[in-house]
């Protein structure tokens, strides 16, 4: 899994991440300290945990969960098959090439045992040095291979390709009966969980499985999720929950980038780089630059280990502090904190990082209303500049690397790898797009901020922009050109390394030539757009058919987190902040959607919930059919001729999907409408030559207008015509504000019967109501129709001034016990006549 966002949703599916915990992403270089201060948050130094080594340390990235309450329990990724191939394949090349095939099958002056070693050595790590392959398998496993391996060079014209081809098969069945040795699963499981009772057994086991030494895992990983009351004395104290994670560091020496830091970088809330006291700065001053520069600064913590007891050492960080701007330099020496040299008498690292992490609180960013300065952008695009080869730099090291490397390039791109070493296709692209925008022309402000105010939403939005660069950059690189990428892997034959560098060129030439296209121009002002309109306080995510809508401290709402996967049910009083759940829902959507005609790429499992046919539908007050005409036609003229039409989109969006023409029905939408006609005793429909809707009523022969229709026959015939045009399907999001308010109690069973009926079809409905009778019936009907685990419980509640949305799903009695109130006051009431009369 080369993606970054198919193992967060392999892990969330396996062992989600507990909610609103601070998640921190730990730098450092080998050598500066960075496992003793993950050790001494953990409270695991005594147990050697995590494990470090003479070199490379970290080459997994790991997730460590540490909170109180939690159990022991691990999750790891493995790679995909095609990962660990390639990994094998460049050993087998580097066999190749350092003793190549003997043409005559006469036997090298070297001694056959010593050219055996010598496979042994190439065949037990990659070139790159990330992937040993001595730690999952066995000595005796290597030395067989080897073998094998010089008994076919010595084959006179033996054919490497071949020999390749099947060692490499041969070699990862191996690997994966030693995963199913260790793990009793393999690697087509993609991942493996384990879980102990205590905290001795579960770093034993950890220790086992992932540490660099023989019979692990860690050759086989692409990431690690570790969960456990793994917390010392300092922070159990004060009940402190965190997540850290720790990474190999920025081209493992923190002086190299790639897309994939910014993966982290972007789910980090906070960015602890440690540093050596004494050499501050020494290998990661030109990456942070480039880092700063995509407004990350403002996440970073920087931490300096081994700091001495006088003031040398801070005297040594600010001398390395000026190599930074002057405008970062303020920064970055608010943000420093150093650690005592556990050489020093009385020195208590855990409590001073327990000071430091009290400075880290999990805060809701402030929303600045901004817009996006659409000139600037076609200034860019006009620019001569903007014409230059943007992947030139690119280029020039694949002109200056061996042809292994680039070989071994082709190979990763072609199997959703973006890297090799320091050959870096995306990030050259990506920064190069990026370098191109002045952030301060481009984003304007609708309201009066301080300069802070200004510099941090923008930095921000820096960050945001270069994520969705990213994103697109893979697809753009990797996903489109990938045939051509294939092709110049095919390559084969005199010059190759020529041959190769020229289909790159081509490739790289395709891409600049799509940047400078009117599509890319409008996918760029799109995000922008999307970027200025972001508000912290909402957050929606997919994964698969589940939507989830979070918010925080928005308006009335003080928190709120909805799941809609079937039906979703908010209850609650009038002003409880029902309806504006139900409308954030709405617009969040849609702006979803908005969003993937940008530089945002959906991914797989998004796709089909983001498509323009799937924009939800929102239902609320009926009677504005009384004014369908009016609406559509001044929307319609103003849109013509570029006037504003101040009315809300739910509202447009429903007028235009009623005006749609009837489509052939289905077998599932002919029996509802059929239903809802024997209900209403009539029927709703758009006719076109009259621009209104009309109600057909049953042995009636003159239509009805919408004027003279009661509130809950409009409230059942706008489903019948959004059924019988299919705006209503499978797969739609139809959202209901209190349908209840314009429908007879007894119909309101029968509204409630239709909405389980869509359910059962796959339309997700999201409905707010403040009436125990829906509610109950919604319940009844789902599981009459053997659907209730597709329902959701929701119940607002007032908490002083604001509103917190509460998962009843388990307790729906609760609802029942809100929306009951005013009988409990009638019972009183008669009571109360009863005795006085």
């Amino acid at each position: 899994m080369a993606y970054f966002f198919e193992i967060q949703d392999l892990l969330e599916s396996q062992q989600p991440l507990p909610k609103n915990v601070v998640r921190v992403y730990v730098l450092g270089k080998t050598g500066s300290g960075k496992t003793t201060f993950i050790r001494e948050i953990m409270g695991t130094e005594q147990d050697n945990f995590p494990v470090t080594g003479k070199s490379r340390t970290t080459t997994v990235p790991t997730e460590y969960i540490l909170h109180e309450g939690a159990e022991y329990k691990a999750t790891v990724v493995f790679k995909e098959k095609e990962e660990i191939l390639d990994a094998i394949h460049d050993v087998l090349v580097e066999v190749t090439t350092e003793l190549p095939t003997t043409e005559n099958g006469a036997i090298s002056e070297i001694e056959s045992e010593e050219k055996i070693k010598k496979i042994v050595e190439l065949i037990s790590e990659t070139p790159c040095q990330t992937t040993r392959f001595s730690y999952i398998l066995s000595h005796q496993q290597l030395q067989e291979m080897a073998k094998e391996i010089y008994a076919e060079m010595l084959i006179p014209n033996s054919d490497v390709k071949v020999l390749i081809k099947s060692k490499k098969e041969k070699m990862y069945d191996w690997i994966n009966e030693s995963v199913k040795q260790i793990c009793h699963c393999d690697l087509s499981m993609g991942f493996y969980s384990y879980q102990r009772d205590n905290k001795a057994d579960f770093i034993e086991i950890s220790k086992k499985l992932l540490s660099n030494q023989e019979n692990s895992l860690i050759p086989l990983l692409s990431y690690i999720r570790i969960e456990g009351k793994l917390l010392a004395g300092p922070f159990l104290q004060k009940n402190e929950s965190i997540i850290l994670i720790d990474s190999e560091g920025i081209g493992h020496n923190l002086n190299a980038l790639s897309n994939k830091h910014f993966d982290f970088l972007n789910v980090a809330d906070y960015v602890f780089l440690i540093e050596e006291a004494d050499q501050p700065f020494i290998s990661t001053s030109s990456a942070l630059k480039e880092i700063f520069e995509k407004g990350y600064l403002d996440k970073f913590k920087f931490i300096f280990n081994k700091a001495n007891a006088d003031a040398e050492s801070k005297k040594q960080v600010e001398k390395a502090i000026r190599n930074f701007s002057v405008k970062d330099r303020k920064k970055i020496t608010a943000a420093s904190f150093f650690l005592s040299d556990k050489a020093i008498p009385d020195a208590n690292l855990a409590s001073e990082i327990a000071e430091l992490l009290e400075q880290i609180p999990l805060e809701v960013g402030k929303f600045i209303n901004t817009y996006c300065d659409c000139s600037n952008i076609d200034k860019i695009f006009s620019d001569a500049s903007f014409s230059l080869n943007l992947l030139q730099e690119f280029l020039n090291k694949v002109k200056d690397s061996h042809w292994k490397k680039v070989d071994a390039l082709n190979r990763r791109i072609v199997n959703k790898q973006e890297q090799y070493g320091e050959l870096k296709p995306v990030y050259e692209f990506c920064n190069s797009i990026f370098n191109l925008f002045d952030f301060d022309a481009i984003i304007k402000f609708n309201q009066h901020v301080t300069k802070e105010e200004k510099e941090k939403r923008i930095n921000k939005m820096k960050q945001d922009f270069f994520q969705q660069l990213s994103t697109y950059g893979r697809w753009l690189l990797l996903e489109q050109q990938r045939e051509s990428w294939q092709a110049a892997l095919e390559i084969s034959g005199s010059d190759t390394k020529t041959k190769r560098e020229e289909a790159i060129g081509k490739i790289s030439d395709a891409i600049t030539e799509h940047v400078k296209s009117r599509e890319f121009k409008m996918r760029v002002t799109h995000s922008f757009n999307a970027i200025c309109a972001a508000d912290p306080r909402i957050k929606i995510s997919a994964a698969g058919a589940v939507i989830k809508l979070e918010i925080k401290q928005y308006k009335i709402i003080k928190q709120a987190e909805v799941e809609l996967a079937g039906l979703s049910v908010i209850a609650g009083e009038n002003d409880t902040g029902k309806s504006t759940i139900s409308k954030i829902f709405y617009n969040e959507i849609t702006s979803a959607v908005s969003r993937a005609n940008g530089l945002t790429r959906l991914r797989p499992k998004e796709q089909e919930l983001y498509q323009d046919h799937f924009y939800p539908i929102f239902i609320g007050n009926p009677d504005l059919l009384d004014k369908f005409s009016y609406i559509k036609n001044t929307f319609l003229l103003a849109e013509q001729y570029g006037f504003k039409y101040d009315l809300p989109k739910t509202v447009i969006d429903l007028i235009l999907r009623l005006a749609s023409k009837e489509t052939k029905q289905t077998s599932f939408s002919s029996e509802l409408s059929n239903d809802i006609q024997h209900i209403i005793r009539g029927k709703l429909s758009y006719k076109e030559i009259a621009d209104n809707i009309v109600y057909e009523k049953d042995l009636i022969n003159e239509p009805i207008s919408m004027f003279d229709t009661a509130s809950g026959i409009k409230m059942f015939g706008v489903l019948q015509i959004l059924i019988q045009n299919q705006s209503l399907k499978q797969g739609s999001i139809l959202i209901l504000d209190e349908p209840e308010i314009h429908v007879h109690p007894n119909w309101q069973l029968k509204y409630a019967e239709l909405m389980i009926a869509l359910v059962k079809q796959e339309v997700r409905v999201l409905l707010t109501t403040h009436s125990h009778y829906m509610v109950e019936a919604l319940i009844r009907y789902a599981w009459k129709e053997k659907i209730a685990d597709k329902i959701r419980l929701y119940l607002t509640e007032k908490e002083e001034q604001q509103s917190i949305l509460r998962d009843v799903t388990n307790d729906k009695g609760r609802i029942f016990e809100q929306l009951s109130e005013p009988f409990a006051v009638f019972d009183a009431l008669d009571i109360e006549e009863a005795f006085h009369g």
